[in-house]
């Protein structure tokens, strides 16, 4: 996974509804980067094999390592100790889910389906 930010890109905020008591309602760390998510070509691309698609993850350092969710995907988080394992971890979790859903034959998600924002807010004196 790439680290930090294109030119003029701001870091990710998690939204309070994807925080919880492990996240604290903390900002997303930098290095996360936002927009629409089909800013970023990679999603449907074919590949030897198959389709490669792209998937927004979301990243947090929590008080024990590291947490990663999908946002199009709900349900689909991993807890790690280090951003390795949550990146190896997450791609293993984001891959069992859409054979799951195929399994089932349910819909999978849009990979792009999700959009990433940043809300400012003044911090009370």
């Amino acid at each position: 996974m790439a680290t930090g930010c294109p030119a003029g890109k701001p870091s990710a905020v998690s939204s309070s509804w994807q925080t919880g008591p492990s996240h604290g309602g903390r900002q997303a760390q930098p290095g996360s980067c936002t927009g629409y998510a089909g800013e970023y070509p990679a999603a449907g691309r074919l590949i030897e094999g198959g389709t490669l698609t792209s998937w927004t993850v979301v990243y947090e350092r929590t008080s024990t390592g590291w947490s990663a969710f999908v946002p199009a995907l709900p349900g689909v988080g991993v807890a790690a100790a280090t951003r390795d394992e949550a990146e190896q971890l997450i791609s293993e979790a984001i891959q069992m889910h859409i054979e799951g859903l195929t399994a089932d034959g349910l819909p999978i998600p849009e990979p792009d389906s999700v959009f990433v924002g940043r809300v400012e807010l003044i911090r009370p004196a």
